[in-house]
């Protein structure tokens, strides 16, 4: 209990440093959110009224002090724009975002740690190479360009896959339980439903794991070399073991921590490339809200998206800390 009331106090600490953060570097900026909703040709008395109504008129102490308040009671504000609660906003959005994340993750860290393993097995061998040349690919492909790229060939050329979006025009989501449209169409029995949202998840997925891949694949070989040149992976070898059982029972589990780590970077970091990845697909998640308030200057909009960026990013090193006990016994959490 100590290990996670610690953490969670460091983790209070780091969302109010970012929230600090946030808000000074969003007053520093030389622009006018009231100007921004309202308009360029907005009177000047329309402009000075609206801003009165954010509280933009008053002193930065006391808009800090408010802010921090309404952080406290997880009032995350109201958006300028849409004038709607930006914690229904978020909650609206960030399931269809996670349906994104999520596979991308899966697929990255699985794809990346066998890429990985088979590379350092075959090391100067051609599937070595192989794995090189596609971990250099994914490194140098801008994910932007790849989303237009796999846009191009699969929708355009082929005809295989749509083109951006979370459904056809005009045909109804399922109902509302998790959020994400594949999972509540399996949960209500409509798997027609669900494989037509999962066409539509394919692209985006593809280009936000081709992103993260290369480095996974590329840690996971250098850490199995490292091991599998250990004396005991040579003991375990003397003893007659065969190689399959001297890779999944030793080698693998003792490489996993390194990967593991890093891992745990790329949740916040994957969401960060969501933003990019889902305003290419035309995406209605919460990267591209964020993406929509960046350019109309919807300051609780930010805020809000970063905070749970920020969050992600706690949390997933939280899984990861507990997970080194599983991977190595001999690390114990106090």
């Amino acid at each position: 209990m100590t290990f996670f009331a610690k953490r969670a106090v460091s983790a209070l600490i780091v969302l109010w440093g970012t929230a600090t953060i946030i808000f000074f570097l969003s007053y520093s900026i030389p622009s006018d959110p009231a100007r921004a909703a309202l308009g360029q040709d907005a009177p000047e008395s329309q402009v000075l009224a609206y801003r009165k109504t954010l509280g933009l008129d008053r002193p930065l102490y006391v808009q800090y002090e408010r802010y921090i308040e309404r952080l406290a009671h997880g009032n995350l504000g109201v958006s300028i724009i849409s004038q709607q609660p930006v914690a229904n906003e978020l909650g609206r959005l960030l399931p269809a975002t996670f349906e994104l994340v999520f596979p991308s993750l899966v697929l990255s860290l699985v794809l990346g740690v066998t890429l990985g393993v088979i590379a350092a097995v075959h090391a100067g061998h051609w599937q070595d190479r192989l794995s090189q040349v596609l971990a250099l690919f994914g490194l140098s492909m801008p994910i932007f360009w790849l989303g237009l790229l796999l846009q191009l060939l699969f929708y355009a050329k082929l005809g295989w896959l749509p083109l951006s979006g979370r459904l056809p025009p005009g045909v109804n989501p399922p109902g509302t339980i998790t959020g994400s449209y594949v999972l509540d169409a399996l949960l209500h029995g409509q798997f027609g439903l669900a494989w037509l949202a999962a066409k539509y998840l394919i692209l985006p997925t593809i280009a936000l794991t081709t992103w993260n891949l290369p480095l996974t694949a590329r840690l996971t070989r250098g850490v199995m070399l490292e091991v599998l040149g250990t004396d005991y992976i040579r003991t375990a070898r003397s003893k007659g073991l065969t190689e399959s059982r001297v890779l999944m029972r030793h080698a693998i589990r003792n490489a996993m921590i390194p990967v593991a780590t890093i891992f745990g970077l790329q949740v916040g970091s994957t969401l960060g490339g969501a933003v990019v990845t889902e305003t290419v697909f035309s995406y209605p998640g919460a990267g591209r809200a964020l993406a929509q308030a960046v350019v109309s200057l919807d300051y609780p909009v930010i805020t809000g998206f970063t905070l749970v960026l920020c969050l992600s990013y706690v949390v997933a090193n939280l899984v990861v800390d507990v997970s080194y006990v599983f991977l190595d016994p001999r690390i114990k959490l106090a």
